[in-house]
């Protein structure tokens, strides 16, 4: 019963997907290797602006101009409420490539080809929050469960994908909110030393521990 479940939400993902991943793709394929989205509307000020941009301009980016298309569509196992994230010249995968990065809120981190859209790697960081501990805090726009919300973020010179997951230590303890270091080249998690940051997230239901593998 629970994989049936499991894959209903995965398909009903799916527009979600391509409403996002379509968006992101059309607007840098014609810049493939021009400029990384490695945070949230590309900067620590969210601007939303991409300042060193060189191809898109007014005229091309037109309706008129007919140049944006769906390019493919892909499979994720849960709802997308972060925003994917962009790394041009990744080797992955046994080969270099233009990667797309999505989290869901079933804790899976994906990594896809940006050019074809084919799965280069996937990482699933622990079981959701969902029942009665979901339904107590949730927002009103979260309705099955509750894992990656926020945008990762990559470091591209320590090449380390940062993302904080919401779900149950060892399957069962919690709800914690956890942050992962993962390398951007694989979805391998770092393994160091643990470090635990002090904190409480607005109720003791929600406990704050985060493991940081540099």
């Amino acid at each position: 019963m629970k994989r049936t479940r499991r894959k209903r939400r995965g398909r009903d993902a799916v527009p979600a997907a391509l409403r996002l991943l379509s968006l992101l793709i059309a607007c840098l394929r014609p810049a493939l290797g021009q400029v990384s989205v490695v945070e949230r509307s590309y900067n620590k000020f969210r601007t939303g602006v991409n300042s060193n941009e060189t191809i898109l301009t007014p005229a091309n980016v037109a309706s008129k101009a007919n140049q944006f298309h769906k390019q493919f569509v892909i499979k994720v196992d849960g709802k997308i409420e972060s925003s994917p994230l962009y790394a041009s010249g990744v080797t992955i995968a046994g080969g270099i490539h233009n990667v797309v990065y999505v989290g869901t809120m079933h804790n899976t981190i994906y990594a896809f080809d940006a050019d074809t859209g084919a799965q280069l790697s996937a990482r699933w960081l622990g079981n959701p929050v969902t029942g009665s501990d979901l339904h107590a805090l949730k927002p009103f726009t979260i309705h099955n469960e509750w894992g990656i919300t926020s945008t990762p973020i990559i470091d591209v010179t320590t090449e380390t994908l940062y993302v904080v997951r919401w779900g149950y230590e060892n399957g069962v303890s919690g709800p914690t909110f956890r942050l992962f270091g993962l390398a951007w080249t694989s979805l391998r998690q770092y393994s160091s030393t643990d470090t635990t940051l002090a904190g409480r997230v607005s109720t003791d239901t929600c406990r704050f521990n985060a493991q940081v593998w540099p």
